[in-house]
């Protein structure tokens, strides 16, 4: 089992997501994290594996995401 990360902040919202491809690594899924208290300039790219206490927060930015890109 890996590493599990705790955060001292507290997730306000996740505004993005990437793919990051490093070679002879396997590709890394990654959330653009916008920190509660903290201006936009410091949200942050977190590995999705990190973000484990945020469940609710990713869930509701993949029902977003998922409701922008619908046919109409």
């Amino acid at each position: 089992m890996g590493i599990q990360v705790q955060h001292d902040k507290e997730a306000e919202e996740v505004l993005d997501d990437r793919v990051v491809r490093h070679s002879n690594q396997p590709p890394t899924h990654e959330l653009l994290v916008k920190w509660k208290g903290l201006p936009d300039s410091e949200a942050s790219w977190e590995p999705v594996q990190h973000l484990w206490q945020f469940k609710k927060k990713i869930e509701e930015y993949e029902d977003m995401k998922a409701t922008r890109k619908s046919p109409k």
